[in-house]
């Protein structure tokens, strides 16, 4: 019974050795691809299209460009990394590991807080139509970016000094009691709290399209509001089932969840960025 036993589960282990290896081989490529092609076509629309001159738009552009880097300097590395069966980079050396955690905590947070962003910009059109002219600009949009910008360097830079590779992995130093109290901080204000300022803001959002309406577009050079509104409202519902995908997988750090994307790797960043082409088509 025990031989037959270890015998079945020897051979499903053989399976999804099998699987992972054609999915890493063959599957992984084609989605690496794709998510380059859905980043940089709307950055091509964008800067031709009526979202061009609106804060909207470059917000979406940031976003764009913010996945390509965090893919390319993330996801991409980590594919080859399984492909040539080598050490990941971030378990090269301890410089190696501090600038990666760093750069991947920054890249991985900013994106919320930007469509929190977005959120504010739509609020303020709806809501206060009267000084959304000077409050909704392209300008604006570039200060708001930002401070975001800055302000998760500066929730992350502890990575810099707090991370160290541990047996040959790259981990934070949880030995340390304010390394632990610092983490769960800043966890929570890159992870937990733009959740509950887009739920705040959708649901305010929500109530002032059905009291007040969608305010008419005064420049013909401009996309309609109902548009613009729309892409704000799938950037909030993508954001939100993300957080929530992220929160039910349990994950704690960048290295957990750089294993569980290695399960289903650019499949995420496909979620992630699918938004940015269909807004663009649109």
């Amino acid at each position: 019974m025990n031989r037959t036993n270890a015998t079945y589960e020897s051979y499903w282990q053989g399976k999804l050795f099998e699987m992972e290896g054609m999915w890493n081989k063959y599957i992984q490529p084609c989605f690496i691809v794709s998510a380059i092609v859905t980043n940089s076509l709307p950055l091509f629309i964008f800067n031709r299209s009526r979202f061009n001159c609106v804060s909207i738009g470059f917000y979406l552009k940031v976003l764009c460009c913010q996945n390509l880097l965090f893919m390319l300097l993330v996801y991409f590395p980590s594919w080859i990394a399984t492909i040539f069966q080598l050490n990941d980079i971030e378990n090269l050396t301890d410089w190696g590991c501090l600038l990666y955690r760093f750069v991947a905590s920054v890249f991985q947070y900013t994106g919320p807080w930007i469509v929190v962003a977005m959120s504010v910009d739509r609020y303020i059109a709806i809501w206060h139509p009267v000084s959304a002219a000077d409050r909704t600009t392209v300008f604006m949009a570039k200060i708001a970016i930002a401070i975001i910008y800055v302000a998760m360097v500066w929730l992350s830079v502890h990575e810099l000094w707090f991370s160290r590779l541990k047996e040959g992995k790259c981990l934070p130093d949880i030995d340390l009691l304010e390394v632990v109290i610092w983490t769960n901080i800043t966890g929570f204000v890159k992870g937990s709290l733009p959740l509950l300022v887009l739920l705040l803001f959708g649901v305010s959002i929500i109530v002032g399209l059905i009291v007040k309406g969608a305010a008419p577009s005064s420049n013909s050079n401009r996309p309609s509001a109902d548009l613009t509104n729309s892409v704000v409202a799938l950037a909030e519902c993508k954001e939100i089932f993300m957080h929530i995908r992220r929160t039910l997988c349990g994950y704690r750090s960048i290295d957990s969840e750089v294993k569980l994307l290695r399960r289903n790797s650019t499949c995420i960043v496909e979620l992630e960025n699918g938004r940015e082409f269909a807004t663009a088509v649109v």
